[in-house]
């Protein structure tokens, strides 16, 4: 599963794309994600992805979702 998160764009501009977000910061609800994939029995891989462009930001958004998915799965 590709977790990823971000911002809806404005209503009023339907071609535009949202913004995306450190993943836990955005508007995708982590924790509902999760419940849901639970709920449906996922068990399969969680791959994170964060289109960062500076390097150091980039892996600290990485490490701090990797720690928030796996208190989120019981995985910690």
């Amino acid at each position: 599963m590709h977790c990823k998160d971000g911002d809806w764009p404005p209503r009023d501009q339907p071609s535009a794309l949202g913004i995306e977000r450190p993943l836990g910061e955005g508007s995708v609800g982590m924790d509902r994600f999760i419940h849901k994939l639970k709920e449906v029995g996922y068990r399969g891989v969680l791959s994170i992805e964060r289109e960062e462009p500076d390097r150091e930001r980039r892996n600290a958004d990485i490490r701090k979702a990797v720690k928030l998915l796996r208190g989120l799965t019981g995985r910690a």
